[in-house]
């Protein structure tokens, strides 16, 4: 009786392996699409800077750190109209803003010229950032 289980168990087994395992084989090739003339966001700027440790400035009052990155690329039409994502490089890996791990937060501001960056702790005062690496893209409407 022991045999007859053991010979059922490994007919099904060996009947799962060999029903399971199919070769995929890829279907025809379909119509190419459009060239995309029709999008709605054809224009993209992108900017990667650097903040410098020195750069950060402490605000005593709440604690934290500030910064600002001048630039021609943010207007008010801009803020209005389009897409803006902001990213910090932390070893090597890229990640959007607003940024948090453990306490530590990385937030930020538009203004017409300029993009004003915050570092804090949310718990007690954070030490002065070290310099970072950061990436601006703004994606336009047509």
């Amino acid at each position: 009786m022991k045999n007859i289980f053991k010979f059922i168990f490994c007919l099904a087994t060996l009947l799962v392996f060999l029903t399971g395992c199919k070769k995929q084989v890829a279907g025809p090739k379909g119509e190419s699409g459009l060239n995309g003339k029709n999008g709605n966001a054809n224009q993209t700027s992108m900017s990667s800077f650097i903040i410098l440790s020195q750069a950060w400035q402490t605000n005593n009052v709440r604690k934290d750190w500030n910064t600002d990155y001048y630039t021609d690329l943010i207007n008010d039409e801009v803020i209005q109209k389009s897409s803006i994502s902001v990213y910090v490089q932390i070893n090597g890996a890229w990640f959007p803003l607003p940024y948090t791990k453990e306490d530590y937060h990385i937030q930020y501001n538009l203004i017409s010229g300029s993009l004003h960056l915050n570092y804090f702790k949310s718990h007690q005062v954070a030490n002065q950032p070290a310099s970072m690496n950061f990436r601006l893209v703004i994606v336009s409407p047509k």
